[in-house]
């Protein structure tokens, strides 16, 4: 399991958005997206509705 991806969900939280998440990190919204989609894999089941 992927530390960073958990503090990509935290921040996701604090910010509202993966949008506004991936800016904090300075990273693509669509790596931040398909690390969460992979993350939720793991742990099977979504953590966001979409």
């Amino acid at each position: 399991m992927d530390t960073k991806c958990f503090q990509y969900v935290l921040e996701i939280c604090e910010c509202g958005s993966i949008n506004k998440a991936a800016n904090q990190f300075g990273i693509a919204q669509s790596n931040l997206s398909v690390c969460i989609k992979n993350f939720e894999q793991e742990l099977g089941f979504a953590i966001f509705k979409r």
